[in-house]
């Protein structure tokens, strides 16, 4: 049992050192495709126009910064990111005719307009029923007295009243010298 422990952590040991090589390689690998690409992508969309190599016999495309990156079995190709302008075309046909739109918000109110003429009276409506009594008012400050009426008609004689008692009687009066 001893000796196939060894050869087992001697494998394992030996497969995490070929998985990092592969991993570094790939790093490395990917890095340089990507600085490579991203100079040439700059540098196209600087001037806009596109370098390239195209291999002579499939036709596959490879982007360079130069002729010189050319292989012999490749031809060295150039082309504009947009060209230049054509002419106008012919005025299409007017298409049919779209559905209505949905209602607007409502304007704002316009200014007024002048009167108009007096219109006639209408006829008079129904008597009405009649209100409840309202409180008594206060009482009014009196009023300045009024001029004296005119004396009226002497009246009748009144009936006789009865006697009076006798009054006292008088003193006597001077002796005759």
């Amino acid at each position: 049992m001893g000796g196939s422990l060894r050869t087992a952590a001697r494998w394992a040991g030996r497969a995490s050192r070929q998985v990092i090589v592969v991993v570094v390689a790939s790093c490395i690998t990917a890095g340089g495709v990507a600085y490579a690409t991203s100079s040439v992508g700059q540098r196209s969309a600087v001037t806009g126009v596109f370098e390239a190599c195209a291999q002579k016999t499939t036709g596959a495309l490879r982007l360079v910064g130069s002729p010189a990156a050319c292989h012999p079995t490749e031809n060295y190709v150039t082309w504009n990111a947009a060209g230049p302008s054509g002419a106008s075309g012919p005025s299409g046909a007017s298409g049919p005719s779209g559905p209505s739109g949905a209602p607007g918000d409502p304007g704002p109110s316009g200014p007024s307009g002048p009167s108009g003429a007096q219109g006639d009276s209408g006829p008079s409506g129904p008597q009405g029923v009649t209100g409840p009594s309202g409180p008594s008012g206060q009482q009014g400050v009196t009023g300045p007295s009024g001029p004296s009426g005119p004396s009226g008609p002497q009246g009748d004689s009144g009936p006789s009243g009865p006697s009076g008692p006798s009054g006292p009687s008088g003193p006597a009066g001077p002796s005759p010298a």
